[in-house]
């Protein structure tokens, strides 16, 4: 099952940090889109990450550390990938 993660940029380069250039991690986070939002004349960026339940969880495992307000967010996508499979 995938699952969309919606995270800010500081956040993703946050979290991005702490996994080598050479780790899978590493690799399904730069597969990451930014998403450019606009709300009158502001725009909001966020990186989107379409991955595995299991790599949601070890990217929230490293948010957890470093970012726990980040990983509430990702916690919300694991509770609405269950409700919408």
């Amino acid at each position: 099952m995938k699952i969309l993660i919606d995270i800010s940029p500081e956040h993703y380069d946050r979290i991005l940090s702490e996994f080598t250039e050479e780790s899978r991690m590493y690799a399904i986070l730069k597969n990451g889109l930014v998403i450019h939002h606009f709300e009158g004349s502001n725009e909001f960026r966020t990186v989107e990450i379409l991955c595995e339940k299991f790599h949601t969880r070890m990217i929230l495992a490293a948010a957890e550390l470093v970012l726990p307000k980040a990983a509430a967010g990702i916690e919300e996508a694991i509770r609405l990938s269950r409700t919408l499979h």
